[in-house]
Protein backbone atom coordinates (compact mmCIF):
# COMPACT_ATOMS: atom_id res chain seq x y z
CA UNK A 1 0.00 0.00 0.00
CA UNK A 2 1.42 3.71 -0.63
CA UNK A 3 0.95 3.79 2.34
CA UNK A 4 3.89 1.48 3.54
CA UNK A 5 7.81 2.19 3.29
CA UNK A 6 11.20 0.73 3.62
CA UNK A 7 12.80 -1.47 0.99
CA UNK A 8 10.67 -0.45 -1.71
CA UNK A 9 11.73 1.82 -4.98
CA UNK A 10 10.88 5.30 -4.14
CA UNK A 11 9.52 4.79 -0.49
CA UNK A 12 12.68 4.66 1.61
CA UNK A 13 13.34 6.65 4.70
CA UNK A 14 13.43 10.09 3.23
CA UNK A 15 10.02 9.70 1.54
CA UNK A 16 8.77 8.24 4.73
CA UNK A 17 9.91 11.12 6.76
CA UNK A 18 8.04 13.73 4.27
CA UNK A 19 4.97 11.61 4.49
CA UNK A 20 4.76 11.80 8.01
CA UNK A 21 5.63 15.66 8.20
CA UNK A 22 2.47 16.21 5.75
CA UNK A 23 0.24 13.99 8.39
CA UNK A 24 1.72 15.60 11.49
CA UNK A 25 0.39 18.92 9.51
CA UNK A 26 -2.44 18.12 8.50
CA UNK A 27 -4.30 15.92 11.15
CA UNK A 28 -4.36 17.26 14.72
CA UNK A 29 -3.63 13.73 16.75
CA UNK A 30 -1.57 10.76 16.07
CA UNK A 31 -0.44 7.56 17.96
CA UNK A 32 2.97 6.13 17.77
CA UNK A 33 2.60 2.07 17.73
CA UNK A 34 6.50 -0.14 17.75
CA UNK A 35 6.50 -3.70 17.51
CA UNK A 36 8.15 -5.14 20.51
CA UNK A 37 10.96 -6.83 19.73
CA UNK A 38 9.96 -7.35 15.93
CA UNK A 39 12.64 -8.99 13.95
CA UNK A 40 13.16 -11.47 16.78
CA UNK A 41 9.58 -12.55 17.31
CA UNK A 42 8.64 -12.85 13.41
CA UNK A 43 6.87 -16.63 13.73
CA UNK A 44 8.00 -18.57 10.43
CA UNK A 45 4.93 -20.49 10.55
CA UNK A 46 2.81 -17.09 10.09
CA UNK A 47 5.57 -15.24 7.62
CA UNK A 48 5.61 -18.52 5.60
CA UNK A 49 1.30 -18.78 5.02
CA UNK A 50 1.30 -14.86 4.15
CA UNK A 51 3.58 -15.47 1.67
CA UNK A 52 1.86 -18.44 0.23
CA UNK A 53 -1.37 -16.33 -0.47
CA UNK A 54 1.63 -13.93 -2.07
CA UNK A 55 2.92 -16.85 -4.75
CA UNK A 56 2.64 -20.20 -5.46
CA UNK A 57 5.89 -20.98 -6.37
CA UNK A 58 7.14 -24.34 -4.73
CA UNK A 59 10.72 -23.91 -5.81
CA UNK A 60 10.97 -20.16 -4.56
CA UNK A 61 8.87 -21.26 -1.58
CA UNK A 62 11.76 -24.08 -0.55
CA UNK A 63 14.47 -20.92 -1.16
CA UNK A 64 12.84 -18.92 1.59
CA UNK A 65 12.86 -22.18 3.96
CA UNK A 66 16.18 -22.75 3.55
CA UNK A 67 16.85 -18.49 4.43
CA UNK A 68 15.20 -18.97 7.35
CA UNK A 69 16.70 -22.08 8.26
CA UNK A 70 20.49 -20.39 7.75
CA UNK A 71 19.92 -18.24 11.12
CA UNK A 72 17.62 -20.96 13.15
CA UNK A 73 20.46 -20.91 15.86
CA UNK A 74 21.44 -16.46 15.50
CA UNK A 75 19.61 -15.50 18.68
CA UNK A 76 21.11 -19.03 20.86
CA UNK A 77 24.29 -17.09 20.71
CA UNK A 78 24.52 -15.21 23.82
CA UNK A 79 26.52 -12.91 22.71
CA UNK A 80 24.42 -11.61 20.37
CA UNK A 81 21.91 -11.25 22.62
CA UNK A 82 24.25 -9.31 24.72
CA UNK A 83 24.70 -6.94 22.23
CA UNK A 84 20.98 -6.03 21.36
CA UNK A 85 20.85 -5.95 25.49
CA UNK A 86 18.60 -9.08 25.33
CA UNK A 87 20.84 -11.69 27.22
CA UNK A 88 18.56 -11.67 30.55
CA UNK A 89 15.42 -10.87 29.23
CA UNK A 90 14.98 -12.73 26.20
CA UNK A 91 14.78 -16.21 25.42
CA UNK A 92 15.22 -18.13 21.88
CA UNK A 93 12.62 -20.50 20.23
CA UNK A 94 13.31 -22.50 17.55
CA UNK A 95 11.25 -21.06 14.17
CA UNK A 96 11.01 -17.67 15.35
CA UNK A 97 13.18 -14.75 14.20
CA UNK A 98 15.17 -12.93 11.05
CA UNK A 99 18.35 -11.79 11.17
CA UNK A 100 18.54 -7.94 11.86
CA UNK A 101 19.54 -6.14 8.83
CA UNK A 102 19.62 -8.71 6.11
CA UNK A 103 17.47 -7.21 3.10
CA UNK A 104 15.81 -10.67 3.21
CA UNK A 105 14.62 -9.48 6.83
CA UNK A 106 13.37 -6.37 5.11
CA UNK A 107 11.35 -7.89 2.60
CA UNK A 108 9.91 -10.67 4.39
CA UNK A 109 8.88 -8.21 7.78
CA UNK A 110 7.53 -5.80 4.96
CA UNK A 111 5.56 -8.19 3.46
CA UNK A 112 5.04 -9.92 7.24
CA UNK A 113 2.83 -6.64 8.06
CA UNK A 114 0.74 -5.60 4.61
CA UNK A 115 -2.11 -6.85 6.49
CA UNK A 116 -2.55 -4.69 9.26
CA UNK A 117 -2.28 -1.85 6.44
CA UNK A 118 -5.02 -3.41 5.03
CA UNK A 119 -7.01 -3.74 7.94
CA UNK A 120 -6.05 -0.30 9.54
CA UNK A 121 -7.28 1.86 5.75
CA UNK A 122 -10.01 -0.58 4.69
CA UNK A 123 -11.52 -1.72 7.73
CA UNK A 124 -10.90 0.85 10.85
CA UNK A 125 -11.11 3.49 8.00
CA UNK A 126 -7.76 5.37 9.95
CA UNK A 127 -7.69 8.86 8.28
CA UNK A 128 -4.10 9.26 7.85
CA UNK A 129 -1.19 6.57 7.95
CA UNK A 130 2.22 5.79 8.00
CA UNK A 131 4.39 2.85 7.94
CA UNK A 132 8.26 2.50 8.14
CA UNK A 133 8.94 -1.41 9.30
CA UNK A 134 7.82 -1.64 12.40
CA UNK A 135 6.92 1.57 13.46
CA UNK A 136 2.98 2.63 12.65
CA UNK A 137 1.78 6.34 13.12
CA UNK A 138 -1.94 6.68 12.91
CA UNK A 139 -3.55 10.26 12.56
CA UNK A 140 -6.75 11.37 12.31
CA UNK A 141 -8.83 14.68 14.00
CA UNK A 142 -11.16 12.77 16.54
CA UNK A 143 -9.17 11.63 19.52
CA UNK A 144 -11.83 9.10 21.10
CA UNK A 145 -12.27 7.95 17.57
CA UNK A 146 -8.68 7.64 17.01
CA UNK A 147 -7.56 5.96 20.66
CA UNK A 148 -10.27 2.87 19.43
CA UNK A 149 -8.71 2.40 16.19
CA UNK A 150 -5.65 1.96 17.74
CA UNK A 151 -6.53 -0.21 20.25
CA UNK A 152 -8.40 -2.23 17.22
CA UNK A 153 -4.94 -2.55 15.36
CA UNK A 154 -3.00 -3.57 18.13
CA UNK A 155 -5.28 -6.20 18.52
CA UNK A 156 -5.13 -7.48 15.18
CA UNK A 157 -1.28 -7.76 15.60
CA UNK A 158 -1.46 -10.01 18.30
CA UNK A 159 -4.56 -12.34 17.42
CA UNK A 160 -3.27 -12.29 13.29
CA UNK A 161 0.36 -12.01 13.53
CA UNK A 162 1.20 -12.88 17.73
CA UNK A 163 3.03 -9.49 17.87
CA UNK A 164 2.93 -7.24 21.04
CA UNK A 165 3.69 -3.61 20.92
CA UNK A 166 7.05 -1.80 22.57
CA UNK A 167 4.22 0.24 24.56
CA UNK A 168 0.71 -0.44 26.10
CA UNK A 169 -1.86 2.09 26.51
CA UNK A 170 0.22 4.89 24.92
CA UNK A 171 -2.74 7.67 24.00
CA UNK A 172 -3.02 10.04 20.88
CA UNK A 173 -1.08 12.73 21.34
CA UNK A 174 -1.23 16.50 19.74
CA UNK A 175 0.40 16.82 16.53
CA UNK A 176 1.67 20.39 17.61
CA UNK A 177 4.68 18.96 19.05
CA UNK A 178 7.88 17.35 17.62
CA UNK A 179 8.54 13.96 17.33
CA UNK A 180 11.53 11.86 16.57
CA UNK A 181 10.79 9.71 13.17
CA UNK A 182 13.21 7.53 11.22
CA UNK A 183 16.06 9.77 12.94
CA UNK A 184 14.85 12.82 12.21
CA UNK A 185 12.95 15.33 14.49
CA UNK A 186 10.07 16.39 12.32
CA UNK A 187 7.05 18.73 13.13
CA UNK A 188 4.16 21.00 11.83
CA UNK A 189 7.66 23.86 10.91
CA UNK A 190 10.60 21.91 10.88
CA UNK A 191 12.54 18.68 9.54
CA UNK A 192 15.92 18.14 10.97
CA UNK A 193 18.74 15.60 11.79
CA UNK A 194 17.42 14.04 15.54
CA UNK A 195 20.31 15.11 18.17
CA UNK A 196 20.74 11.73 19.21
CA UNK A 197 21.84 10.65 15.56
CA UNK A 198 24.33 13.16 15.28
CA UNK A 199 25.84 11.86 18.59
CA UNK A 200 25.55 8.55 17.23
CA UNK A 201 27.11 9.40 14.47
CA UNK A 202 29.60 11.50 16.20
CA UNK A 203 30.89 8.26 18.21
CA UNK A 204 30.79 5.96 15.36
CA UNK A 205 32.93 8.41 13.25
CA UNK A 206 35.21 8.92 16.15
CA UNK A 207 35.89 5.74 16.55
CA UNK A 208 36.48 4.63 12.96
CA UNK A 209 38.97 7.43 12.58
CA UNK A 210 40.74 6.39 15.72
CA UNK A 211 41.73 2.76 14.29
CA UNK A 212 42.91 4.47 11.61
CA UNK A 213 45.45 5.59 13.63
CA UNK A 214 46.40 9.15 12.92
CA UNK A 215 47.29 12.08 14.98
CA UNK A 216 44.62 14.06 17.46
CA UNK A 217 44.60 16.89 15.52
CA UNK A 218 44.15 15.00 12.47
CA UNK A 219 41.42 13.03 14.26
CA UNK A 220 39.59 15.85 15.01
CA UNK A 221 39.74 17.60 11.49
CA UNK A 222 38.29 14.53 9.76
CA UNK A 223 35.65 13.83 12.52
CA UNK A 224 34.58 16.97 11.85
CA UNK A 225 34.81 17.22 7.98
CA UNK A 226 32.99 13.69 8.02
CA UNK A 227 30.08 14.74 10.30
CA UNK A 228 29.33 18.26 8.45
CA UNK A 229 29.40 16.14 5.08
CA UNK A 230 26.94 13.18 6.46
CA UNK A 231 24.93 15.74 8.20
CA UNK A 232 24.44 17.70 4.99
CA UNK A 233 23.12 14.84 3.10
CA UNK A 234 20.60 14.19 5.73
CA UNK A 235 19.20 17.42 5.34
CA UNK A 236 16.56 17.41 2.64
Amino acid sequence: MPESFACLPGRGTHRAVLAFQEAVRRYRWLVRLDVRRFFLEIEWDILLSVLDRAFDDPPLRRLVVTVLESARNLYADHRLLSQLGLAEVYTPRPGKGLPIGSLTSQLFANTFLDGIDHHIKRTLKVRGYVRYMDDLALFGDRRGELRAQATEAAAWLAAHRRLELREKGAGPMSTRGSFTFLGYTVSRSERRVARRTVQRMRGRLKATVRAGGAGEDERQADVADALRANVRGLIF
